[in-house]
């Protein structure tokens, strides 16, 4: 891949802007998963509270179904750990590295560069659009609401009377 192609100044200023938030909304909200992600792991009896959240998706990915943990619960957490996986990849794109703006066919990209990549003159760049910045934030937002269900689950509806089931 050739180097980013940039525009100009006052242009590239502003989308650097546009991009630099982006960036910080998506590392914010992937925060908070990071939250959920560590109180449903301490919640699970799980408790390297140092681990990063790869190792604690690794963790998480191992769980079977208990008594205290359904088969249906089980897969949530599953299904959760391997859209996160793909989440941490993106936040690690982004987060270790250095952002420049430029073009790709025509479109407003944000290019990320890894710090050993750049020190070695290696050309590999993340290239995130605002569109893709859409679809991550989206995705995060998903990951934490399953999360919030897994963590909070409805309340069983009150049974109800048998008075009330008796017509009276």
């Amino acid at each position: 891949m050739q180097q980013p192609r940039t525009f100009g100044k006052a242009v590239q200023r502003r989308q650097a802007d546009d991009f630099a938030r982006m960036r910080s909304r998506y590392l914010d909200i992937f925060s908070q998963t990071e939250l959920r992600l560590a109180q449903l792991y301490l919640r699970l009896g799980l408790k390297k509270t140092d681990s990063s959240v790869g190792q604690k998706i690794g963790e998480l990915v191992t769980l079977k179904p208990s008594h205290a943990l359904s088969k249906s619960t089980t897969k949530q957490i599953h299904n959760i750990c391997g859209d996160l996986s793909k989440q941490v990849k993106i936040r690690n794109g982004m987060a270790h590295a250095t952002m420049s703006v430029g073009t790709k066919s025509s479109e407003d990209v944000s290019f990320f560069q890894k710090a050993n990549d750049a020190a070695a003159d290696n050309p590999i760049y993340f290239v995130m659009s605002f569109e893709d910045f859409a679809n991550a934030i989206d995705a995060i937002n998903d990951i934490t609401t399953k999360l919030n269900q897994i963590l909070n689950p409805p309340s069983s509806p009150p049974q109800p009377k048998l008075a009330a089931t008796a017509g009276l």
